[in-house]
């Protein structure tokens, strides 16, 4: 879309608050723009891999990073950061809570798929902190660009992203209690591959790692409620 463009766009709809209007229009060929740098970028190691983009409305109200690629999106070729296990999990309770799927972005915190070698396998590992702070660049991109009223950090690596001093702490610890970043409520909470781990060592109690989903989802029942209760005027809960 081109300034000529955008002007007769302005003219013809006529809005109260023009620079608003724009404001909203460009977010998304914003989001484009995000997106193909993501692509791509070849800054690191990992950089050869199926990687994930921001999905989602740009004029979302909440933001959800998760943690990185994942072994799905290497398999189905598929950029989506919702398109795997953890994407699941989020739309089950999204779809259970009546969340209206329009006020939210993802993106994640490495767009990469971070892998270690463990004998003749190559399994997923943790993003280092080389790996994130060449991604922060994209984060930060992505949360001017959507400038949401919430963030919902999935997991260690998102959280200590936004805030390394808290998200230094257990994220059982810090769980379900927000924090502010540059004016922005933050919620941290679980990263639901967490679940899939614990459920992948015999020595785990299904009661346990069940209390663990059962906090996670009262985490974002919490964000998404008190959002909704904070901002009455806006569509985040479905009637």
């Amino acid at each position: 879309m081109h300034e000529e463009q955008i002007l007769q766009l302005v003219k013809e709809d006529n809005p109260a608050n023009p620079l608003s209007y724009v404001h909203n229009i460009v977010k998304p060929l914003a989001v484009n723009v995000l997106n193909d740098y993501i692509l791509q970028c070849d800054d690191c190691n990992i950089c050869n891999c199926v990687k994930t983009i921001g999905y989602g409305n740009p004029n979302a109200s909440i933001l959800i990073i998760g943690e990185s690629s994942l072994e799905e999106n290497q398999e189905n070729k598929d950029n989506n950061p919702i398109n795997n296990s953890c994407g699941e999990t989020l739309k089950l309770i999204l779809k259970k809570l009546a969340i209206n799927k329009d006020s939210i972005f993802f993106i994640n915190s490495v767009n990469c798929f971070p892998t270690r070698e463990s004998g003749q396998e190559i399994i997923k590992r943790v993003p280092t902190v080389s790996e994130r702070k060449k991604c922060k660049t994209f984060l930060d991109y992505a949360i001017k660009i959507v400038e949401p009223l919430l963030i919902i950090c999935l997991g260690s690596v998102a959280t200590n992203d936004i805030n390394e001093e808290i998200g230094k702490q257990a994220i059982s610890e810090i769980r379900g209690n927000y924090f502010n970043y540059r004016g922005i409520k933050v919620l941290p909470t679980y990263n639901p591959k967490y679940f899939d781990y614990l459920e992948s060592l015999d020595t785990m109690d299904e009661e346990y790692i069940n209390s663990l989903r059962y906090d996670f989802f009262n985490d974002l029942k919490m964000g998404f409620f008190d959002l909704q209760k904070e901002y009455p005027d806006l569509d985040i809960i479905k009637e």
